[in-house]
C-alpha cells in the first residue's frame, strides 16, 4: 500500500540562512517511515540536495522568482498533507493551499500572522497561545515538547573529560558573528580547542580560515556537516555558543553544558528569551560563568526540557491529520434520532452535561425535529466510514452572531483522538458555511479535562466561570 504524502515547502540561502531547511528536513526523518516526504525548495544546493534525498521521497528544485508559489500549488491534488515552513506564506496563500483539499501545517516561530492552517508547530519555549492569531479550527502545537530534532540528536551523549568549545551561528552567518566570538575568545584566552561549524551558506570562510593562521586559539573548521558528525562533534563540546535557533536545541538535547547564546536574526528572540529566563543557557556577552554551581544547575534544567521523545509526539500529529481523511461529517437525518437519544443518555454526557437529568425519550423526538428543522442550528455526524461514531451541533443567535458548539464521541471510539477530530473538522465546516457568523462559544465543565484540552489546544481562550463551568471563546478573522 502507498504511503500518504506529505510536501515539504522551505528554502534556505545565504541571506534566509538554512534554519528552515535543516529543521524541515528534521520533520520528514520523522515522519520517513510512514509517509512519503516530497520536498520543495528554491535555491537548491548539491549539499541541500543530498541532504534531502537521504530523507525524502522526492526532491523538486522550484522557480526562484515569484512564481514559485503557483508552481508549488499546482503540484497539490488535495489529498495531501503541506508542511510551510518560511515568513511568506501569507494567510491568503494557506487558504489558496487549503481550498485544494489538503490537511495544512505551518511550521513557525514569529506569530506575526493570521493562521487558517489545521496544525501550528512553534518549538520555542515560552509561548502562549494568545500570543497567536488562529482560525478556531487551528491546532497549536508549542514548545520545546515538539522539538524538531534529527534523530541523531534526540538522546543525550555524554563524554567524560570533554573539553572544547563549539562555534555554530547558522548555516549562513550572514555578518560573520562566528569571527567575532573567535576574537572575543582569544582576548579571554581560552585554552581549550574550539570546533567552528559553518554551513553551506557561509560566506566569509577566507576571513575565518586567514583568522585561524593567525590565532593563537585552537580552532578547527567544519564545514557542512552531516547531521551524525555533528552530533558527534557537539558530543565533545562541554561549552558552546551558538545561535538561539534549532542548533542550540540540537545542543541541548544531544550534551548539554555551558551554552552561550548570540542572536543573529529577528525570528530568534523567543527561543533566546526562553533560554536565557530559564536558566537554560546565558547571553554571549556574560561569558564566562565563574560559578560552578549556576554551570550546574543550569545543566540540569536543560534536562528537564529534553526528553528525546519530540519524534513521536510529532509522527503522531501527522497520524491524526491523516486518520481524519478517513472521517467525514453528514447532516443528521430524522433516521438518527434513536442514535442522538441513546447517546444524549450516556452516563459521561450526562455527567458532563449543563443539565445532568436522565431525558425523556418523546422529549428528545421533539427536541430533536425542532433543532434538524432549524435553520439555527447546524447538526452533523461524524461517520467513518459507514459507522457512526460521534456528532457535533451548533446553536447560533444571529443577532449576536454568536454560535455555541457542543459535541459528542461514541464511548467505543474514545481515546482515539476523534474528539479532537470532530471539534476542528466541525468548526471549519461551520466556519465556511456560516460566514456571518465568527463568534463561537463552548462551555465545558470544569472537571472535563478531556474537552478543556480540546479548547485549549485550539486556542479558544476562558472568558468566565460560574457553578464548575468554564466559558470558552474563539473569533474567526473575517
Amino acid at each position: 500500500m502507498a504511503k500518504p504524502i506529505v510536501y515539504i515547502r522551505a528554502d534556505g540561502n545565504s541571506e534566509i540562512g538554512l534554519g528552515h531547511v535543516i529543521r524541515s528536513l528534521a520533520l520528514a526523518e520523522m515522519l520517513k517511515e510512514e509517509f512519503d516526504c516530497i520536498f520543495a525548495t528554491r535555491f537548491l544546493t548539491d549539499y541541500m540536495d543530498t541532504e534531502a534525498r537521504k530523507v525524502c521521497h522526492e526532491v523538486i528544485e522550484l522557480p526562484g522568482s515569484d512564481e514559485h508559489f503557483d508552481a508549488f500549488l499546482s503540484l497539490l491534488s488535495g489529498g495531501e498533507i503541506v508542511v510551510l515552513d518560511n515568513y511568506f506564506y501569507d494567510t491568503d496563500y494557506q487558504r489558496a493551499i487549503k481550498n485544494k483539499g489538503c490537511k495544512l501545517v505551518c511550521i513557525d516561530d514569529m506569530h506575526h500572522k493570521h493562521f487558517v492552517a489545521d496544525v501550528v508547530i512553534n518549538h520555542a519555549g515560552g509561548i502562549p497561545k494568545e500570543a497567536y492569531s488562529i482560525a478556531p479550527y487551528s491546532c497549536l502545537f508549542l514548545g520545546p515538547d515538539y522539538a524538531l530534532l534529527r534523530p541523531e540528536f534526540l538522546h543525550r551523549t555524554e563524554k567524560d573529560g570533554a573539553s572544547s568549545l563549539l562555534v555554530c551561528l547558522g548555516g549562513a552567518d550572514k555578518e560573520n558573528a562566528t569571527l567575532q566570538i573567535l576574537k572575543l575568545l582569544e582576548d579571554k584566552q581560552f585554552p581549550h580547542p574550539c570546533c567552528v561549524v559553518i554551513g553551506d551558506a557561509f560566506g566569509h570562510r577566507p576571513d575565518l580560515i586567514e583568522f585561524q593562521r593567525s590565532s593563537r586559539l585552537n580552532i578547527e573548521i567544519f564545514n557542512t556537516l552531516s547531521a551524525q558528525e555533528m552530533a558527534d562533534t557537539m558530543s565533545g563540546c562541554r561549552y558552546a555558543v551558538c545561535s538561539p535557533s534549532t542548533v542550540s536545541y540540537e545542543y541541548l538535547s544531544k550534551k548539554g553544558g555551558e551554552l552561550y547564546l548570540k542572536k543573529t536574526a529577528d525570528n530568534q528572540k523567543d527561543i533566546y528569551a526562553f533560554c536565557t529566563k530559564n536558566g537554560i543557557a546565558f547571553d554571549v556577552a556574560d561569558m564566562f560563568i565563574n560559578d560552578p554551581f549556576v554551570v550546574q544547575q543550569s545543566i540540569e534544567i536543560q534536562r528537564n526540557y529534553f526528553d528525546g521523545r519530540s519524534g513521536s509526539r510529532i509522527r503522531s500529529i501527522f497520524k491524526k491529520l491523516h486518520n481524519e481523511r478517513q472521517l467525514r461529517l453528514r447532516k443528521a437525518r430524522p433516521a438518527d434520532c434513536d442514535l442522538y437519544f441513546h447517546w444524549a443518555n450516556d452516563p459521561d454526557e450526562r455527567k458532563n452535561a449543563l443539565s445532568p437529568a436522565q431525558i425523556d425519550y418523546n422529549e428528545h423526538c421533539v427536541w430533536f425535529a425542532k433543532k434538524a428543522a432549524s435553520k439555527d442550528t447546524c447538526l452533523w455526524v461524524l461517520e467513518q466510514g459507514e459507522t457512526p461514531v460521534g456528532q457535533i451541533r451548533f446553536d447560533i443567535d444571529r443577532i449576536l452572531k454568536e454560535a455555541t458548539v457542543s459535541y459528542f464521541v461514541a464511548a467505543e471510539n474514545r481515546g482515539k483522538g476523534i474528539g479532537l477530530s470532530v471539534v476542528k473538522m466541525g468548526l471549519e465546516l461551520f466556519l465556511k458555511t456560516e460566514k456571518e457568523v465568527p463568534v463561537i462559544n463552548a462551555v465545558v465543565k470544569s472537571t472535563n479535562q478531556v474537552s478543556r484540552k480540546i479548547f485549549d489546544r485550539l486556542g479558544f481562550q476562558v472568558h468566565g466561570d460560574k457553578n464548575d463551568f468554564l466559558y470558552y471563546k474563539a473569533t474567526e478573522r473575517i
